[in-house]
């Protein structure tokens, strides 16, 4: 629920930033847009056998270096205006979240499960890996 909020807070600033809005909130919802989307991007990117702290320490940090490039962009070479820059990390956070969507359907067994391993039986067969376990099982079993 967190966050489906923060992501209409995101659009909402998005939104109020290209339709160049005047309004009390499209500062706050632009920033709010413009550094928690690319820094959930990145979380989501990260492995998962990291710790949250490390996380989020590394997450802000990619958020504010995706940032500070954009704004070099803008402000120095001159490549952007203010709203491609927004458009330009909006697309950016959306690769994110894509290519992490994608990583995880790949990795997801038939029945559901994320693997971490290549080690896991399909439910059509078993694999050289059962069968190799399963053969020094009954070798050990047997000397007994």
């Amino acid at each position: 629920m967190l966050a489906g909020a923060a992501a209409a807070v995101s659009g909402v600033g998005i939104t109020l930033a290209l339709i160049d809005a005047h309004s009390p909130l499209r500062a706050p919802f632009v920033l709010f847009s413009l550094f928690a989307g690319p820094a959930c991007g990145l979380a989501a990117a990260l492995p998962r056998r990291l710790d949250t702290a490390t996380r989020a320490a590394a997450a802000a940090a990619g958020a504010l270096l995706i940032d500070l490039a954009t704004a070099r962009a803008v402000a120095v070479e001159r490549l952007l205006t203010a709203n491609q820059a927004v458009v330009a990390i909006a697309a950016l956070t959306a690769l994110l979240l894509l290519c992490t969507a994608v990583r995880r359907v790949r990795s997801a067994t038939p029945n559901g499960r994320l693997t971490d391993s290549r080690l896991i039986v399909s439910d059509s067969g078993s694999s050289e890996f059962d069968h190799s376990v399963l053969h020094s099982i009954s070798n050990s079993v047997s000397k007994k």
